[in-house]
């Protein structure tokens, strides 16, 4: 493959408990045992030995209950932005639950760490093509300046869908998550799954490649990082069949994460930095 003569990713790290947001929803009776904690200061470690600043996206519910973490990350120099309130689907909700929600977060985080959060990221990177530039409005409405939560090739499908879209029209600024497009194929490559599924050194290869865009932006997650998931966090004991399913699901070659972020830090080509320092 091609290589880019100089590679930048922004990385964006979706900071939430999805043992607390099940426990919320009840498919859990208890939280009190989630590993959260570990898995966050295995994290910020990690970013440190790797010399990495990036922007945490912090959830709401969990940061009401954290605090504590969340000034540990600012205080260690990571930009911070908003995961909602409550982890759920923009689609679930109304818009005026939607900007209540991007409200309640946005406050609660500032209030935290006494400066301004003008990011935002959708749980479930739910708030993409789909009406996207209403809910752009109704984060702007709430405050923020700009939203990472829809991949690149989705945005640009945007201008091509709308020819009198522009990018003076957006009503705030967009950064877009990495994906990967080559005819027929087209996928998300931002992290997540496809981190996990494909072999590390290939991922490290096309990121790495003219086969992706520079500048754009990663995800990554706490739980993705350290021991292996014990799928009884977020669900009720009786449900074994289920367990073993997300068992497979969360830690199949979960430690070709780690790699690839290991990879692209080391690369001389490539920079990692917070969302925010680049604009498409």
């Amino acid at each position: 493959m091609k290589k880019s003569p100089n590679k930048t990713f922004t990385l964006g790290i979706d900071w939430e408990d999805f043992g607390l947001a099940a426990y919320d929803y009840k498919f859990t009776n208890e939280h009190n045992k989630s590993p959260f904690i570990q898995e966050h200061n295995f994290l910020l470690q990690l970013l440190d030995e790797l010399n990495i600043k990036c922007t945490f996206f912090v959830n709401g519910r969990t940061a009401s209950l954290y605090k504590n973490l969340v000034k540990d990350i600012f205080n260690l120099g990571h930009s911070i932005g908003s995961h909602g309130f409550k982890h759920v689907q923009r689609s679930t909700i109304s818009s005026n639950d939607f900007l209540e929600d991007s409200i309640l977060s946005k406050n609660l985080i500032e209030d935290i760490i006494q400066y301004p959060v003008e990011g935002y990221r959708s749980p479930y990177l739910s708030v993409s093509k789909a009406n996207y530039i209403e809910n752009l409005n109704i984060l702007k409405k709430a405050g923020y300046t700009y939203d990472s939560s829809i991949s690149y090739h989705k945005f640009k499908s945007l201008f091509l869908e709308n020819n009198s879209l522009s990018k003076l029209s957006l009503p705030i600024k967009v950064f877009p998550l990495c994906s990967f497009k080559s005819k027929p194929i087209s996928f998300n490559l931002a992290g997540g799954s496809t981190w996990r599924v494909l072999p590390s050194f290939l991922t490290c290869s096309i990121l790495k490649s003219n086969l992706t865009t520079n500048n754009s932006s990663l995800y990554l997650h706490p739980y993705e990082f350290g021991p292996i998931i014990n799928p009884f966090r977020i669900i009720c004991k009786s449900k074994k069949i289920k367990a073993l399913y997300l068992y497979l699901r969360w830690n199949f070659n979960r430690s070709s994460i780690e790699k690839i972020l290991r990879n692209l830090a080391s690369s001389s080509n490539v920079n990692v930095l917070p969302i925010g320092h680049n604009l498409l």
